[in-house]
């Protein structure tokens, strides 16, 4: 279903630290669309020193939209990475990669996920990974 309910916002992501979104001028990302019909770029994006992530635009469509991605070492007092985002989006034969990095050395216990404007609806999932 989809995140974003009645417009095509841009979803954004800010790393939390004790409960305080860090809002820093520390976020890049790297971002490349494709129409999966056409095999034609869409867009791509580049986002470097920002104040957070931009996952991409979401759309209200009727058959929804999926977006999957993963974060290394948010925990760890080191850069933590996010990447391969993937994005797909099946009425506009639409599909997207992201991935990007937070440039400092904090350790993060937490995510922010917002809209630009509008608000937040559909079903989000958080899964961690064991190592064994």
């Amino acid at each position: 279903s989809n995140l974003v309910s009645g417009d095509s916002s841009a979803v954004l992501l800010r790393m939390r630290a004790s409960g305080t979104d860090n809002s820093s001028s520390l976020y890049s990302y790297i971002q490349i669309a494709q129409n999966t019909s056409s095999g034609s770029i869409l867009n791509t994006g580049v986002g470097r020193d920002t104040t957070q992530w931009d996952l991409g635009a979401q759309n209200n469509y009727t058959n929804g939209q999926s977006y999957s991605m993963d974060m290394f070492s948010p925990f760890a007092a080191k850069n933590t990475h996010f990447g391969p985002g993937l994005d797909w989006q099946t009425e506009t034969n639409f599909a997207a990669i992201i991935g990007g990095m937070h440039k400092s050395t904090t350790s993060f216990d937490g995510f922010t996920i917002y809209p630009t404007s509008s608000t937040l609806a559909g079903t989000y999932k958080v899964y961690g990974y064991a190592n064994s």
